[in-house]
């Protein structure tokens, strides 16, 4: 995999996904993508983030795909570095994800990465952060942003296998 791929670790009970991307901009400008206001919705799903970005509030979140709602908890924060949050909803045990995002010749580097405790949701999972992430870039580069159907099924059934074939799922 490359680092564009989502990697997969073990981390005691549960699994780490991770994604690693090289972005040709600087931090502040993929911090405005991730935290600006009506910025994510345009590359994950409806969210709502506060008009005070500190440790306590709540981002909501509104998955249209599924008619689900969740909400993250801001647990740190250092902008335009990091942000992390509890995320729960109904889909589960509440996980953490965490954004990093590091300064590097001609751009940055944006790292996720999210706790998951079940095994079964990790394919589907890695699936959709691979396709936001893509549409996120495309966002930056002034692209067109594809539909967040656009690929998922082949990522899907290309990290099923590869957890599979690690014993993770």
């Amino acid at each position: 995999m490359d680092e564009r791929e989502g990697i997969v670790t073990k981390v005691g009970k549960g699994d780490e996904l991770r994604f690693k991307r090289r972005l040709n901009h600087p931090a502040d400008k993929v911090w405005a993508a991730l935290t600006g206001p009506g910025q994510m919705s345009q590359w994950f799903d409806e969210a709502h983030f506060p008009d005070t970005l500190e440790v306590g509030a709540v981002i909501r979140f509104y998955h249209a795909i599924v008619d689900q709602q969740s909400e993250g908890r801001i647990t740190r924060l250092d902008p335009p570095h990091l942000i992390e949050w509890l995320w729960s909803g109904p889909f589960g045990k509440a996980n953490l994800i965490r954004w990093e995002i590091a300064a590097a010749p001609e751009g940055s580097i944006l790292t996720l990465m999210q706790q998951i405790d079940d095994p079964a949701i990790l394919a589907r999972t890695t699936a959709g952060w691979h396709i936001c992430l893509d549409r996120m870039q495309a966002l930056l580069d002034g692209a067109e942003i594809q539909s967040h159907m656009e690929g998922w099924q082949g990522l899907f059934e290309r990290y099923s296998a590869r957890l599979k074939a690690a014993g993770v799922t």
